[in-house]
């Protein structure tokens, strides 16, 4: 084996033994926060976005439903979303009180990519880590990729809907 072929066998075996342990001390890193910030992409095959019956002119306070869907082993999508999340700027459907909404420097993205999660990111550790992840935060801010500007992106403050299983 070539000296070339030797660097990339064991650069392949570190990816392999390593990935693992970074998404673990992320999850711990996220969980410790106590806020979790999802970034969704409106990908339609993972993730949908619904508008809420709204009068709302200003596009950042309109109502929304988003949905991030999962998949079984052989990869067809469920039909029930792993995660719905409501945001609606006027008292919301949990708290009674007014959701948090504001812009922020897109810089953040960068500065805190160890603690935003999408849907990837859930992919990776599984639905059930996903849901408990969610159930034990404090507080959940969504940013809408479609909803960024050139140098701001907007945080939105959510509620989890849980699934109702009967």
């Amino acid at each position: 084996m070539d000296n070339c072929k030797k660097y990339h066998f064991i650069l392949l075996l570190i990816i392999l033994f390593t990935s693992p342990f970074v998404n673990a001390q992320q999850l711990e890193k996220i969980k410790a926060n106590n806020t979790v910030f999802i970034y969704f992409e409106n990908d339609q095959k993972v993730e949908t976005k619904t508008t809420l019956g709204s009068h709302e002119i200003n596009p950042d306070r309109k109502a929304y439903l988003y949905k991030i869907y999962h998949f079984n082993t052989e990869g067809i999508k469920y039909k029930m979303p792993l995660l719905t999340l409501h945001f609606r700027v006027n008292k919301n459907i949990s708290k009674q009180k007014e959701s948090t909404i504001f812009r922020l420097n897109k810089s953040f993205l960068r500065k805190n990519k160890k603690l935003i999660i999408d849907s990837k990111f859930i992919k990776k550790i599984g639905s059930q880590k996903t849901l408990d992840l969610l159930r034990d935060a404090k507080t959940i801010f969504l940013i809408d990729k479609e909803q960024n500007t050139k140098k701001t992106i907007l945080l939105k403050e959510v509620q989890l809907i849980l699934p109702q299983i009967e």
